[in-house]
């Protein structure tokens, strides 16, 4: 599993995340989709934040 970063507007690292859930659950997110789509490239942002993983040769799934 790699580490996942929250960016805001991509201009900064905001947040750390060891996990999609983790930052579900901190988004107060009833679902992980979006994010999940956020950084798999489908979907830009998630309430205003960006995601990539820290390893961008890591893929879930």
């Amino acid at each position: 599993m790699s580490t996942i970063k929250k960016w805001e507007k991509m201009t900064q690292i905001i947040g750390r995340f060891k996990s999609v859930d983790d930052a579900r659950y901190f988004l107060n997110m009833k679902s992980n989709g979006n994010i999940s789509m956020c950084l798999a490239g489908r979907r830009k942002s998630v309430k205003g934040y960006q995601f990539i993983y820290e390893n961008p040769d890591f893929r879930e799934g």
